[in-house]
């Protein structure tokens, strides 16, 4: 469950057993304003809870978008890791690398458009490239994101250009481990 979805909930609650304690008390000015917080925030909680999609679920929903085009387009797609040795890597890495160029150089030229664009692009062809793979980026993408959590455990440093670096409690992503939850074997 999303922790501010609970943060709400129980902000709700209170102020339900403080309207509560005031109706008991005979105050029905003081009842009705608690009343009315806990409506509120129960209503933010609802409304997050409506509106929260986890990211993992965002990855793998824009991931299904992508298996969709390729579907369309007559690629053949698998929900199990296909074999490296039948994958073309070769194709996916040209591809990834061919946006990165194009970001390059819409940043070069200061074309904020291009530089949209090519990010998106680079996002659709890393996706495809996980599609191709037969493997769900949604997971990996969910560890890559709790290890890059744990940077902020130690006093930040960066380097010059801006980079922040990894503390001396920093956890790499555990990839190996994610792969053998969700496909019963090691990679």
């Amino acid at each position: 469950m999303n922790p501010l979805i609970e943060k709400w909930r129980k902000y709700a609650k209170y102020a339900t057993t403080s309207a509560d304690m005031e109706a008991e008390d005979g105050e029905d000015f003081a009842e009705g304003l608690f009343q009315g917080r806990a409506d509120a925030y129960a209503e933010c909680a609802d409304d997050l809870a409506r509106q929260s999609i986890p990211v993992e679920s965002a990855i793998s929903v824009a991931q299904q978008q992508v298996r969709h085009w390729e579907e369309a387009m007559g690629y053949k797609t698998t929900d199990n890791p296909v074999p490296l040795e039948e994958y073309n890597g070769d194709l996916r890495g040209d591809l990834i690398t061919e946006e990165s160029e194009e970001f390059w150089l819409a940043w070069e030229n200061g074309n904020r458009a291009d530089m949209i664009d090519a990010l998106a692009d680079i996002l659709y062809v890393t996706l495809g490239a996980a599609v191709d793979m037969g493997v769900d980026l949604g997971p990996f993408w969910e560890e890559v994101c709790r290890s890059n959590m744990t940077k902020t455990i130690d006093p930040p440093t960066r380097r010059e250009d801006g980079k922040y670096l990894k503390g001396e409690r920093f956890t790499p992503p555990d990839i190996s481990g994610v792969y053998e939850r969700l496909y019963g074997e090691g990679i």
